[in-house]
């Protein structure tokens, strides 16, 4: 007869390293980044865990934001991802990498030089 066997299971090791993501509602300009624009950004620094993450992005918030406005507003907070090797880019990326007018069907014009 057939026997149930229980999937295994992968254990993936927990993050090491978090970052804040911050929603941005207005053009603003922040010491440490420059100028941010409106949408979601990552923040600047890296945290060791999620909880600490967490507790400065709601300091920051606090110091940043007038009574009653929101400049910014907390995303989340995310493990950073670990950087891509050459064997997890696609075959056809990593060989030749398309400019944004040939990914989108233009004929790329002759690059002019100056006499």
């Amino acid at each position: 007869m057939l026997t149930l066997q229980p999937a295994p299971r992968t254990h993936t090791p927990p993050a090491k390293v978090w970052r804040n993501y911050y929603r941005v509602y207005r053009v603003i300009n922040l010491a440490r980044v420059g100028t941010v624009f409106p949408g979601i950004h990552a923040g600047p620094d890296e945290f060791p865990s999620k909880e600490v993450a967490e507790q400065c992005a709601a300091m920051f918030l606090a110091e940043l934001n007038p009574p009653g406005r929101w400049l910014m507003d907390h995303a989340g907070c995310y493990p950073k991802a670990a950087p891509r090797t050459s064997a997890q880019i696609s075959p056809r990326l990593r060989n030749k990498r398309a400019t944004p007018a040939q990914s989108c069907g233009a004929i790329p014009l002759p690059h002019w030089r100056d006499p």
